[in-house]
């Protein structure tokens, strides 16, 4: 029986390295092994927790979401499904994003709206 893809979003295989960002700015390095329109899977050595929020730059797009599973993979690598929330692919949008944080939240200073986690996603 030939392979029926269900997925409402196929996923498209890509190899791209980047660094995956958690909401208290820890860098992790990952390789972006899936991508689909609305999830991604990586790979990274360590485990993170389902519902941990993230951002990661793919190509030229930052992309926000959060984990939906963890699971050990190669040897010390972790495969992590990641569903896709949000994404900023232009200037337009990140000025979109800085504009929205400042006037909900008077008193924060955003500085560097294009590594501003929105507070929907922490």
């Amino acid at each position: 029986m030939p392979f029926v893809e269900r997925r409402a979003f196929p996923r498209q295989p890509i190899h791209h390295l980047t660094v995956l960002r958690l909401s208290d700015e820890t860098a992790i390095p990952a390789l972006v092994v899936e991508v689909s329109a609305r999830g991604a899977r990586v790979e990274l050595d360590r485990h993170l927790a389902e519902g941990t929020y993230l951002r990661l730059t793919l190509e030229e797009q930052i992309v926000f979401g959060h984990v939906c599973y963890c699971v050990p993979g190669k040897e010390n690598e972790y495969a992590v499904g990641v569903q896709l929330e949000e994404s900023l692919a232009s200037v337009e949008d990140l000025s979109h994003l800085a504009a929205c944080l400042d006037s909900n939240a008077p008193n924060r200073i955003v500085q560097g709206a294009e590594e501003a986690l929105p507070e929907t996603l922490r």
